[in-house]
């Protein structure tokens, strides 16, 4: 394990925010962006090229990519069915072939179904993928697992049921979602981000709540609705209060994140992770070759 520091300020760029609702979205620019070659899951699912399958483990699934190029997972992906609900504890860049991907359970209440699970349309909002981001990185600090804290998952999942008063009776994140269906579309629909953007930052109040940023634009394209749906459902739990039309918050965290340590570890399957949390932030990072596939970025809870 090495320990080194990230340039975020370098080679990324800040363009002009706008407001989405209560957010303010700050769409972002990586500078050395990279034509594509990359299929995200939901492509690749609806093309026929990949199976995710149940192991009868509640920490992996097995994802069997059978198409051209590399495929991507996001961290906090959400696979919909099988046992139980699982979302992806990390981002994942893999060739064709069979992978087991570490993963946690999002549907505290369940353990019946098929092998089988379904791409959802949405990935997990920022505050609980902050959680997946700290505690992986604890354990795999201290044990070299990509394993998250269960019981913070489903305590911050129980969290969001409360405030947004959606019943569930397996209390399962895909529940949540659709319980607010309406209300998260309305930040999707009408969403034009300039061209060349590769990803953004998302400010509620004067705080920042995550910043998710993609070596390609094509791949931040195809993943851009699931990531707003996640920032939406956490904007809501968030309503009320002013949001000033700033850069300046998003600034302080970028400085932040620059002094974060973060330490090299092997991916799951192809490239190599940057990851750090201390004090207030965590971060990870997924690089190929010495360039960015995706980096995600968020505030931690007290």
């Amino acid at each position: 394990m090495v320990r080194k520091a990230f340039p975020w300020t370098e080679k990324l760029e800040i363009r002009e925010p706008f407001f989405l609702r209560n957010l303010l979205v700050i769409p972002l620019r990586w500078t050395e962006a990279f034509s594509n070659g990359f299929i995200s899951l939901s492509e690749a699912r609806n093309q026929g090229y990949v199976k995710i399958l149940d192991t009868g483990r509640v920490e992996e699934v097995e994802v069997d990519f059978d198409g051209e190029g590399h495929l991507f997972l996001l961290d906090g992906e959400a696979l919909q069915g099988a046992m139980q609900d699982r979302v992806t504890n990390t981002a994942v860049l893999m060739h064709r072939g069979r992978v087991r991907i570490p993963v946690s359970c999002v549907e505290e209440g369940r353990w019946a179904g098929d092998r089988a699970f379904q791409v959802s349309g949405v990935t997990a909002f920022p505050s609980l993928r902050s959680v997946l981001s700290s505690t992986v990185t604890q354990n795999l600090l201290r044990y070299r697992q990509f394993r998250s804290d269960q019981h913070k998952v489903w305590q911050t999942i129980r969290r969001s049921l409360q405030s947004l008063r959606v019943r569930s009776q397996t209390r399962s994140m895909h529940d949540l979602f659709e319980g607010v269906r309406d209300e998260v579309e309305r930040y999707v629909e009408t969403v034009q981000f300039p061209s060349g953007t590769t990803g953004f930052a998302a400010l509620a109040g004067d705080s920042v709540i995550g910043l998710d940023l993609f070596g390609s634009e094509a791949l931040f394209l195809a993943l851009k609705d699931k990531l707003l749906r996640g920032y939406a459902l956490d904007a809501l739990s968030r309503a009320g209060g002013f949001t000033p039309i700033s850069t300046e918050p998003l600034e302080q965290f970028l400085r932040s994140l620059t002094r974060l340590p973060m330490t090299l570890l092997q991916g799951v399957a192809r490239g190599q992770e940057l990851r750090g949390t201390q004090g207030s932030v965590t971060a990870r990072i997924l690089m190929d070759e010495n360039r960015l596939i995706h980096a995600s970025a968020f505030p931690t809870s007290a």
